[in-house]
Formats: structure tokens, C-alpha cells, sequence
């Protein structure tokens, strides 16, 4: 006797690998998915052990490294160049406000002042000088005008001298 042998038709074959196909897209997708979460890529920030520190002794040194975020950010700048002399407070001291932080070699700005104040000496003399010259001048106007003769009738004017 003869088994019969069922043939496969190509919409039943057609259907299989549709079906293959959708299986292993999925699969596929949810590897990816898992590899994203696993890798940090969802589900927001990494996960690290915490521990409470107390008082005692030390019974292990654990070293890490990373970087801290200041909950006050100042940004401290100077409004002259200088060399700086002596650091008076150091990175996480608390300073109290208007603490003097480093001193700064004033040799260049007392110069300045110095050359100023001589410029001011000047200024100082040379008006002076011009008020005692107007009232040498204001005098000798007023001494030619008492004298008894005067040439051509010429006058001087009675406004202007002061």
C-alpha cells in the first residue's frame, strides 16, 4: 500500500515564514530593548551602593572618583592685576564675608597713586601761579588808571577785568 504524501502548498509555506519572520523581528526588538535599559539608556540614573558614614574607627579606605556639584557657585575676580603675595583661605574653608582671601602686591598701584598725587602738585602750583599773574595784571590795570595823565584819551574799558 502507498502512503499518500501531502504537498505544502505556497500559501501554507507563505504564511510559516510570514509568521518565522514576525517571531524573530519581536525576539529581536526585545533584546534590543533589554540591552538599552541594561546599558543605562532608560530608566533615568545608574544605581550605586550608599553607605552611612558614622563615628569609629576606620576599618577600610574606599577611593573613588567622580565630581561634586556646589549647591552656591560664586565666581571671586579681581578688578586690578597683581601678583598674589599670600593666600589667606583655602579650597572648602568657610570664610566669613569681607574676609580678606589672598593679598595682592600693590607695589604697581602705588606708583600710580604716587604719579598721580605729583600731577596733582602741579595742577596745584600752576593755578597758583595763574592767580597770582591775574593779580599782578588786575593791579597794574588799576594803578594805570589812578595816574594823573593819560595819553590820547585812550580808556580802558570798565568791564572785563575780573
Amino acid at each position: 500500500m502507498a502512503v499518500p504524501v501531502q504537498s505544502t502548498s505556497p500559501s501554507t509555506w507563505r504564511t510559516k515564514c510570514v509568521g518565522f519572520f514576525i517571531f524573530a523581528a519581536a525576539v529581536l526588538a526585545l533584546a534590543l530593548a533589554l540591552a538599552w535599559w541594561g546599558f543605562g539608556g532608560g530608566g533615568g540614573a545608574s544605581l550605586v551602593a550608599v553607605e552611612t558614614l558614622m563615628r569609629g574607627p576606620v576599618q577600610r579606605v574606599l577611593a573613588v572618583s567622580g565630581r561634586t556639584v556646589t549647591e552656591v557657585h560664586s565666581d571671586i575676580v579681581s578688578s586690578v592685576s597683581a601678583r598674589v603675595l599670600s593666600v589667606k583661605a583655602d579650597e572648602g574653608d568657610m570664610v566669613k564675608a569681607d574676609a580678606p582671601l589672598l593679598v595682592l602686591d600693590d607695589t604697581q598701584q602705588q606708583a600710580t597713586v604716587r604719579q598721580a598725587m605729583a600731577s596733582l602738585d602741579a595742577a596745584v602750583l600752576a593755578q597758583q601761579r595763574a592767580r597770582e599773574e591775574r593779580d599782578r595784571v588786575v593791579a597794574l590795570v588799576e594803578r594805570y588808571r589812578r595816574l594823573p595823565w593819560r595819553m590820547h584819551s585812550g580808556r580802558l574799558p570798565q568791564q572785563g577785568l575780573r
